[in-house]
């Protein structure tokens, strides 16, 4: 009995001892060649981690590995590898073309733009990235418009109502991307927003009028590419308001006066920055904006996370937090805002991101590196959409649309006590982007 159970364990470890992997420099390079050449992507992958962590690693190892991660779209993963393939071998045209469409394919554009700098003429004529020796590189343009509730509160005709009720808003803009030969890119935006408000006062010569709304804005983003997936970004948003409220009589003979009720002119700042930072599956990006907006100083700092589980563009997750402090006629207030988006390529060149922010009630908020700013009168509550975008042209062209659907808080006063009341505005958002 005893020689069985000591047959039986002495088997179980001679077993035991010729089912491990002896790994060397010999055996490691001929088994990841064969599994390379045999294209068993999963088994070369596991093959290739054990064998690192056994401490055998060596330059074919990180190459097949790297077009391992690549063929099984996991692109994300196959950049460190082929970084690694490209410090060593920098004149390997087809280990930079790799790295190269790993970037792109993992949404790292500005890795994969500084990157074809190196390349040779041959390659980059291949590739055709952008026009390095072209002053724009890319131009765009979108517009805007939204559609309101009826939300004018009910009264009595002997009620004193004091309320604004937005009517129509309209939103144009173009916008250019430069792209220097170093590390630094541009853009800007031109943007003109035009809208009228209903207007209920006591306070002046009519009870009821329409103000007209008209704002100029412009908006530049530099973002400077510190180290590999790392990005430092600075922005300006600089907002030109015009409000002009008229009130038109017309006379018996045909005549018409007009009488200016009152009329505004206001500039506002936003000043953004951000540092974002890739890293394996993640971004992670950390900034905040300082801002001036309805004579009120909002402080705005936020933090975002995205998370691509397939180590590509075909699936991801994001969320944003953001905090703001706000200072007006030297009171301090606080509100928060909560984004959370998703992102899925149903099929080739078409991309969805539903989203939703969910927030407090804030106003004046900032978002999309400063670029977008709700400055409504208005409090927002929650917003909720899709951002739809279609690539053409080998990327080149890039057609997108969004629909969206916000909740606002309007506050108004009745004989001089205040209530507040809610409304939903849809807005669709349509744009083209052209690059060269």
């Amino acid at each position: 009995m005893y020689k069985l159970i000591f047959f039986l364990l002495l088997l179980i470890f001679v077993n035991s001892v010729n089912s491990q992997e002896i790994y060397n420099y010999t055996n490691v390079n001929n088994k990841s060649f064969l599994l390379y050449q045999q294209k068993n992507w999963k088994e070369l992958i596991k093959y290739g981690n054990n064998s690192i962590k056994n401490n055998v690693d060596f330059y074919y190892l990180q190459y097949r590995m790297g077009i391992a991660y690549y063929e099984l779209k996991k692109y994300r993963k196959a950049i460190p590898f082929f970084e690694n393939v490209v410090n060593k071998t920098p004149e390997d045209n087809i280990a930079q073309e790799y790295l190269y469409y790993a970037y792109v394919f993992s949404g790292r554009t500005e890795d994969a733009r500084i990157l074809s700098h190196s390349f040779t003429p041959a390659l980059k004529q291949k590739l055709k990235f952008y026009n390095e020796n072209s002053f724009i590189n890319g131009i765009g343009t979108e517009y805007k418009t939204n559609f309101y509730d009826n939300y004018k509160a009910e009264t009595l005709q002997t009620d004193n109502l004091e309320q604004t009720v937005t009517n129509s808003f309209n939103y144009f803009s173009i916008n250019l991307t430069h792209l220097s030969k170093n590390k630094f890119s541009v853009f800007h935006a031109f943007s003109y927003l035009n809208g009228n408000n209903n207007v209920y006062s006591q306070n002046y010569s009519v009870a009821e009028f329409t103000e007209d709304v008209n704002l100029f804005q412009y908006y530049i983003n530099f973002n400077w590419l510190v180290a590999k997936g790392s990005n430092l970004k600075f922005g300006l948003h600089y907002i030109n308001s015009n409000v002009k409220a008229e009130n038109t009589t017309f006379t018996n003979h045909g005549g018409r006066n007009t009488n200016l009720l009152y009329s505004s002119k206001t500039n506002n700042l936003v000043f953004f920055g951000a540092f974002s930072k890739s890293i394996s599956l993640f971004d992670i990006k950390l900034s905040a904006s300082f801002s001036n907006i309805n004579s009120e100083t909002q402080i705005q700092p936020s933090l975002s996370l995205y998370y691509y589980p397939f180590a590509n563009t075909k699936l991801y997750f994001g969320t944003q937090g953001f905090y703001q402090y706000t200072n007006a006629n030297n009171t301090n207030t606080s509100s928060y805002m909560i984004k959370a988006i998703m992102g899925f390529v149903p099929f080739k060149s078409f991309t969805i991101e539903p989203f939703i922010f969910k927030g407090d009630g804030i106003y004046n908020f900032v978002y999309n590196d400063a670029f977008v700013i709700n400055n409504s009168i208005d409090k927002l509550n929650n917003n909720f959409g899709a951002n739809l975008y279609l690539t053409l042209n080998k990327g080149r062209m890039q057609i997108y649309t969004i629909l969206q659907q916000s909740s606002y808080t309007n506050t108004y006063s009745i004989n001089g006590e205040y209530n507040d009341i809610k409304y939903i505005n849809k807005s669709i958002t349509g744009g083209i982007k052209w690059y060269f």
